[in-house]
């Protein structure tokens, strides 16, 4: 079976399971999970958020990689972005919020 990567479900299904290839798990993915999770809202969001990372580093041997404070700041920018550009297109929530793509948070 090949992974739809395009699919926000599949995507989702495929870093829950871990069977997201590591290398496809960069910056911009890391994005695009916040901006799921998000969008389908519920209790706790970036807890969620936190908790999916948290174990997809850990099911690939990257642990230590995994930074909650991190999380934290980009969760918190994507939910800024989200509110200034809150529709359903992935791409076009980037084209409106391209700061979110330099992997280094600034001021």
């Amino acid at each position: 079976m090949t992974l739809d990567l395009q699919d926000h479900g599949a995507f989702l299904q495929a870093v829950e399971d871990a069977t997201l290839p590591a290398e496809a798990f960069d910056h911009r993915a890391h994005l695009r999970l916040a901006w799921i999770c998000l969008r389908q809202g519920g209790e706790e969001p970036g807890t969620r958020i936190a908790a999916l990372i948290r174990a997809f580093a850990e099911a690939k041997g990257a642990s230590g990689k995994f930074n909650p404070v991190l999380t934290r700041v980009w969760t918190a920018r994507v939910g800024v972005g989200l509110e200034a550009a809150p529709g359903d297109d992935f791409d076009a929530f980037l084209a409106l919020n391209a700061g979110l793509l330099r992997p280094t948070p600034s001021a």
